[in-house]
C-alpha cells in the first residue's frame, strides 16, 4: 500500500491508515529531524507536530502529489521556524545524529561482527564528529537540502517539492553546502586542499 492511498483512507476514517503511514515514517523522520536541529528532544517535539498537521491538513492534500516529500516539507519548515525561534546550534551526541536518531547504529556503523581496531574506531569516530559539527555548522536550508538527498535519498525534485523552491535552488544549495562541508572538516581536520 502507497502512503497516498493511507492518506486518503485516513481522510475516509480509518484511523489504523494514519498509525500505520506513522509506523512508516517513524524512525527515519526523527533520525532526519535530529540531525536537521541538532537536538533529539526538540526533534521529538517536531516530529509529533509534524504527524499532528498531517492528520488535520490531510483533507486538503493535492491527489497525484507524492506524501514524502509533502511529509518532510512540514518537518522541515517546522524546524527551520524552532531553530530560527531559538537559534539552536546545539551538538548532540554522534550516536543519536548519525545513527537512526533513536540511540541505535546507522550507516556509519562498523559491517558485519568484526571488532574494530581501537585506534581505527578513534579515528572513524573523530571524523565522523569533524563531518557532524560541520553539517550542524550550514545553514537550516543547506542542512536540509544535503541531509534529504544524501541520508534520505530523496531525488533532487523531490526536495525541491518537499521545501516548495525551484530545483535550481536546490542545486545550488545542494553545491554550497558540500562546498562549504569540504572546506570546514579540511580546515578543522588540518587537512591540506590541493
Amino acid at each position: 500500500m502507497e502512503d497516498e492511498w493511507l492518506l486518503a483512507r485516513f481522510v475516509g476514517g480509518e484511523e489504523g491508515a494514519l498509525e500505520e503511514i506513522i509506523r512508516r515514517h517513524e524512525t527515519k523522520l526523527y533520525a532526519y529531524l535530529a540531525r536537521l536541529t541538532g537536538d533529539r528532544h526538540i526533534a521529538e517535539d517536531i516530529f509529533q507536530e509534524t504527524f499532528l498537521r498531517v492528520a488535520t491538513g490531510a483533507e486538503r492534500f493535492e491527489p497525484g502529489r507524492p506524501f514524502k516529500p509533502w511529509l518532510y516539507s512540514i518537518a522541515t519548515r517546522l524546524a527551520i521556524d524552532v531553530l530560527r525561534k531559538k537559534a539552536v546550534r546545539q551538538e548532540v551526541s554522534l550516536e543519536d545524529a548519525l545513527g537512526d536518531g533513536r540511540g541505535g547504529g546507522g550507516a556509519m556503523e562498523p559491517a558485519g561482527d568484526r571488532t574494530p581496531d581501537p585506534g581505527e574506531e578513534a579515528k572513524r569516530r573523530e571524523e565522523n564528529e569533524r563531518l557532524l559539527a560541520a553539517i550542524l555548522r550550514l545553514t537550516e536550508l543547506e542542512r536540509a537540502v544535503v541531509l534529504m538527498h544524501f541520508r534520505e535519498g530523496m531525488t533532487l525534485g523531490e526536495v525541491a517539492a518537499a521545501l516548495s523552491i525551484p530545483i535550481g535552488t536546490v542545486k545550488s544549495r545542494l553545491h554550497a553546502g558540500l562546498r562549504r562541508l569540504a572546506a570546514d572538516i579540511g580546515r578543522r581536520g588540518g587537512g591540506r586542499r590541493e
